[in-house]
């Protein structure tokens, strides 16, 4: 079958342009072909086009505008998410913003990690056994704040790990979850200092590990993570966060509020 083409309003002498079939849409057979647009006219102000030098190719930016060379951005991930102190992995999650790094390589693999570093405190027990925390008093207040600090210490770890973890994806996955990882880093540090500032710190009360176990069993694909971990597990934990604060404002901690 030859090539289709366009004899559509052709000038007399004018060879017909051919015409290009777009790829073949997802169930279905129908093709539609679209004429090969002719050479754009040159510019009345750019002169003749054989005189100008080609345009060099641009290429999407991957990483920090106008960065040097440093350490990639998937490793460098890697590198927090396997911190075990939590501050220093605050830190570490926070440079990804602000340090030149080179841009993410889709194609790195790593190790399939299993868990992040973790710090030996908080001790990490079924949800049930978590103790209750009432903001009726002010050590229930901390409690409470110490329960929140530990779910922005897991969307730290599971912000890298959305990083590192998953190849093949456009640089924009990797650069938007390095971005949610400074700064899951930062609303950590936040409250790490209200609780020194209460006399606690993080690691003083059990907690469990919900969300990351949910982590660990949509480790290989990434759809069902973002559906799972963000979009249902923390979703779950913006639900209550009005109940929260109205408890708080009751006991007159606009502080934690």
């Amino acid at each position: 079958m030859g090539v289709p083409v366009d004899c559509r309003d052709r000038p007399r002498g004018r060879p017909a342009r051919p015409l290009r079939p777009p790829a073949r849409a997802r169930g279905g057979s129908l093709r539609v072909y679209r004429a090969v647009p002719d050479d754009p006219p040159a510019s009345p102000a750019s002169g003749p086009p054989s005189d100008r030098p080609a345009e060099p190719r641009r290429e999407p930016p991957s990483g920090t505008a106008g960065a040097p060379a440093g350490r990639e951005l998937r490793a460098a991930a890697r590198a927090a998410w396997s911190l075990a102190e939590p501050r220093a992995k605050a830190a570490a999650a926070a440079a990804l913003g602000v340090e030149p790094l080179l841009g993410p390589d889709p194609q790195a693999r790593f190790d399939d990690g299993l868990r992040p570093g973790r710090p030996a405190l908080p001790r990490l027990v079924h949800p049930r056994d978590v103790p209750q925390r009432g903001a009726g008093t002010a050590d229930g207040r901390a409690a409470l704040l110490h329960a929140i600090a530990h779910i922005e210490f897991n969307a730290v770890d599971l912000a890298l790990d959305a990083v590192w973890r998953f190849d093949g994806l456009p640089h924009a996955w990797y650069l938007d979850w390095a971005r949610v990882a400074a700064e899951e880093a930062l609303h950590f540090g936040l409250l790490a200092d209200e609780l020194e500032r209460r006399g606690h710190g993080y690691g003083d009360w059990d907690a469990h590990d919900g969300l990351w176990e949910m982590a660990m069993r949509t480790r290989h694909d990434p759809l069902a993570r973002m559906a799972l971990v963000p979009r249902l597990m923390e979703a779950r934990g913006l639900d209550v966060t009005p109940l929260i604060q109205r408890k708080l404002e009751q006991a007159g901690d606009s502080v934690a509020v």
